[in-house]
Parts: C-alpha cells; structure tokens; sequence
C-alpha cells in the first residue's frame, strides 16, 4: 500500500495531521481509507496559539490518550507498521520523547518547545509588554529585533542534545537502537497510567 502511494505521488510520502477528540478511531478510519503513508496526531496539550483559551483548556485528548489509542488501532488493523505514526503535544524533554516512542510513536515533534529554545536568550527583547514568542510570531514589530542567526544555533544545540540525551539512555537500557526500545521497558506510576497505555505498574497492587 505504501509503495503503491508513494509511486502514484512521485515518491513524496502523504499524510494527514489529526487533532484527536473523542472519535479518534473514526478519524483514523478515514485517513486509512486514504491511503496515507503517514498519520500525525496533536495531543490535547499542544498548543493553539492565537485561539480561544477555551479551545487551548478543554478540546482534544490528552497526548498519552491519544497515542495509546492509535498504536492499539493501528495494530488491530494490522497496519502499525505499514503508516508511520508522529505524536506531538506537550512534549518538552528527551525523556518524554523517548517514552511516546517506547509506546508506538515513530516519531514525535514539537511547536513551543522549539520556539522557547530558538528564544530564551532574547526574552528581554519583547519585555515589558509582551510574551517571548511575540518574537517569533505575532507581533510584526518584533520580528527586526529577533537574530535568526543566534535561533537557529540554539535551535540546533537543543536538537542535538535531545537526541544524544535519547541515544544516552537506549545504551543504558541495554540496546542498539531506539526502534528496539517498547512499552516492556516502562512502568506506570499510577493504576490510570497503567489502564491507558497497558504499561505495567512501578509498584505492587496489594
């Protein structure tokens, strides 16, 4: 199926970017039916920049809800590893972009975490008045005052130590590759965490 998309659009992967609510498994349905190379979902705690606090508060399923659903949807379908799957959504560190992908994610991305690396030693620059990522977007009378240069330096840094931080810990897990790393090396520090992404418990239930 993925070699077949791939031909018919000239060899560039096609996807479709979800975010997730309540019929999840109704939308990932369709975006089976299309054939896509690739699904991206956005977990409850991405960000929605410029709306409604009550879109940013209250829609969408939170991350680890939304990923354990599709990696469980995707392997009864048989599909987990014929589309590739991304996951973002108040993801900010290594170790929770280990952890998404231990739980099925392929991949993962990230929208303000980026933004505060690229930013965070030009804060003073949108200070009294307004947010640091006023220089990013936003406030066009800031954008003169934002170093594309300094960002993309830092960007990068905060890029490469985030992979070898992850690189760090699958050698300390005893194996050679970030694909090899599974649920079977987590454990939940709670009964709902356990219940949602059918990880084992970190403790004894009785």
């Amino acid at each position: 199926m993925v070699d077949r998309v791939r031909r018919e659009t000239d060899g560039v992967p096609i996807g479709v970017k979800m975010v997730t609510g309540g019929d999840l498994e109704a939308d990932l349905k369709i975006a089976v039916q299309a054939n896509v190379d690739f699904i991206s979902i956005d977990g409850g705690q991405a960000g929605t920049k410029g709306d409604a606090p009550i879109f940013e508060d209250d829609f969408g399923l939170p991350t680890i809800y939304a990923l354990a659903r599709t990696v469980k949807y995707l392997k009864k379908k048989g599909l987990k590893h014929k589309i590739s799957l991304l996951v973002g959504g108040g993801l900010t560190t290594p170790g929770e972009c280990l952890k998404a992908m231990a739980l099925g994610a392929d991949a993962v991305y990230m929208g303000t975490t980026f933004i505060w690396a690229m930013s965070h030693d030009q804060v003073i620059k949108s200070l009294p008045w307004d947010p640091p990522t006023s220089l990013v977007f936003y406030a066009k009378k800031k954008e003169e005052k934002f170093d594309e240069e300094k960002a993309a330096y830092y960007l990068e840094n905060f890029i490469t130590s985030c992979s070898e931080e992850m690189e760090e810990a699958v050698r300390a897990l005893g194996k050679s590759s970030i694909h090899d790393v599974n649920s079977e090396d987590l454990v939940a520090l709670d009964e709902v965490t356990s219940d949602i992404t059918n990880v084992k418990l970190g403790y004894d239930r009785e």
